[in-house]
């Protein structure tokens, strides 16, 4: 098997990647704990305001600002940008051996073995190496992928023994 296409990608091709934030723990407990933090900053300050407590409103303000402050640190983990480069085409050769991924200043090859696991999202094939201390993630992109091709590789990913996760239609 031999697959090879030049592709570019579109700010859009990233939506859905699976996140070093999402692999380690769920966000809903960093806003669980910004909301019982912040609501907490909000019932001291009023407190201290009724009693007429200046250091006590000092606290709640001080919670208040660290719920905030909790809540914006979990949105900002959860957001991807990636740089300009990322856009630029790159040539995908995949063979029975792996991957390869080449632009114009680099190259990388990846031998099937190496991968873990393989996630389908609507628009890519996102793969995960095993080796834990190494959490860069490699794509396929589905649009240049004829039928033959999608099947094609999904064949070879089975031989080489790579789990095969799918995303529901939508996420």
């Amino acid at each position: 098997m031999r697959i090879e296409f030049t592709y570019a990608r579109r700010p859009d091709h990233f939506s859905g990647y699976p996140l070093l934030a999402e692999r380690r723990a769920s966000p809903i407990l960093s806003y669980l704990i910004a909301a019982v933090s912040g609501g907490a900053g909000a019932a001291i300050v009023v407190v201290a305001l009724v009693e007429r407590s200046g250091q006590g409103a000092i606290c709640g303000v001080c919670g208040l600002l660290l719920g905030v402050g909790i809540a914006v640190a979990a949105r900002q983990r959860s957001q991807f940008v990636m740089p300009a480069a990322a856009m630029e085409p790159r040539r995908w050769v995949i063979t029975d051996e792996g991957i390869e991924i080449a632009h114009a200043d680099s190259s990388v090859t990846v031998a099937w073995p190496a991968f873990r696991s393989m996630m389908a999202l609507r628009h890519a094939y996102v793969f995960m190496l095993k080796d834990p201390a190494d959490r860069r993630t490699f794509d396929i992109p589905r649009g240049p992928l004829t039928e033959a091709d999608d099947a094609a590789l999904r064949e070879v990913v089975a031989r080489h023994g790579i789990t095969f996760y799918s995303r529901p239609v939508g996420a």
